[in-house]
């Protein structure tokens, strides 16, 4: 059992429009996504409720995803280069029906991950594949070359309300910490 388990695009805290484009799009995909906002603004949680959704209308035996954390691929992605096996997982990933990757921006844009990230989200461009990319920056402050940010920024980009989840949901604050000793 996750946090995530009853996700539900009705809770977002996005606009009706945007929701509902979000429900349309889980049917059809279409095209790739770039949700960005401050951290627990609900972008890891939304992609959640996508998910359930995708799952109402395709069931699980036939829908076929790699989610990862940006920081994860990087890290699987050096390992793999270590071991000869890079281009297999940049193709694996490269194909798959649809790729989801979460808080792009987080790793440490080298040049060889600027050219990983291009590699995979021009394949993915290159063949009409769905992505979805959460982020709490612009595509244009990721630190990747132009042509990965020219393709990211031709997506859907969905903005999320300045506000934190977490601390909405839980009603616990910073000044909270400080009365506890914590900050």
């Amino acid at each position: 059992m996750t946090i995530f388990d009853d996700a539900d695009l009705k809770d977002s805290y996005l606009l009706p429009q945007e929701i509902d484009y979000l429900k349309q799009w889980s049917r059809f995909r279409k095209n790739s996504l770039y949700l960005r906002g401050c951290y627990g603004s609900g972008k890891t949680w939304t992609v959640h409720a996508i998910m359930r959704e995708i799952r109402k209308h395709i069931g699980p035996p036939y829908f076929y995803h790699f989610f990862f954390e940006s920081p994860e691929i990087e890290s699987r992605l050096r390992e793999a280069l270590l071991n000869g096996g890079e281009n297999h997982l940049i193709e694996k990933w490269s194909e798959a029906p649809l790729l989801i990757i979460d808080d792009l921006g987080r790793e440490k844009a080298s040049e060889r991950v600027q050219q990983q990230y291009y590699r995979i989200v021009n394949n993915r461009y290159k063949h009409n594949l769905p992505t979805i990319v959460t982020s709490n920056y612009k595509p244009s402050e990721l630190g990747l070359d132009g042509a990965t940010i020219s393709r990211i920024q031709s997506w859907r980009d969905i903005s999320f309300p300045s506000m934190d989840r977490r601390v909405r949901k839980t009603g616990f604050q910073n000044k909270d910490l400080k009365a506890i000793g914590g900050v």
